[in-house]
């Protein structure tokens, strides 16, 4: 019932995960460093209690909601990126982010901004990439797609006044989505690499 309301997201995601009822320790996330040597593989999956253990090398951290976007994600220093949280955002409430650079980077759709809000509902400071309206209409005319369910008719609670006005706009059209994957990588490189420069200490 629940993947017919939402549009499968319950099943994609785990009842449990949907829910936000999910135990950190039972879910596991994509790890990939984005230079050499900052951790000790290229890539691999590893259960949410186990990111605690993060080098103190790794300064910046950055979420990204869909595994399929690892391929776009340009080299920077100091920087592990986790993929695939999806709406399981529980776990950034650990205290080995406190600290760091934490950027969210998710889909421009009202289901994208709700795991915003969920992300910043966590951990107050993160910071948002590449999901504003001018990114949106940017690339829209030519990527947006049909959103076949919203997240909710209201922006939830963890936008900002901006953000949420984005939010109410997206409901407002026909085609209020724009999938992350979809996007450029020089945009994409291009936008986390300002993240990257604007966080150097």
């Amino acid at each position: 019932m629940l993947d017919a309301r939402f549009g499968g997201l319950a099943g994609g995601a785990g009842l449990e995960a949907f829910l936000g009822a999910a135990e950190d320790s039972d879910h596991w996330l994509l790890v990939a460093p984005l230079v050499p040597g900052l951790l000790p593989f290229a890539q691999q999956r590893v259960p949410v209690g186990e990111l605690a253990g993060m080098p103190g090398e790794a300064s910046r951290i950055l979420i990204v909601e869909n595994e399929r976007c690892l391929h776009q994600l340009p080299a920077l220093a100091g920087t592990v990126a986790i993929l695939g949280a999806g709406l399981h955002l529980g776990w950034m409430r650990q205290e080995w982010l406190i600290g760091r650079h934490v950027a969210y980077w998710g889909d421009l759709d009202t289901w994208g901004l709700a795991m915003l809000a969920g992300a910043r509902r966590a951990l107050p400071g993160v910071r948002p990439v590449l999901m504003d309206r001018a990114c949106f209409d940017r690339y829209a005319p030519a990527l947006a797609v049909n959103e076949p369910v919203r997240a909710g008719a209201e922006p939830p609670e963890g936008l900002d006044a901006t953000e949420a006005a984005f939010y109410q706009y997206l409901c407002g059209l026909e085609r209020g989505r724009l999938e992350q994957e979809f996007l450029p990588a020089d945009t994409v490189a291009a936008a986390l690499g300002a993240w990257h420069g604007q966080t150097q200490q």
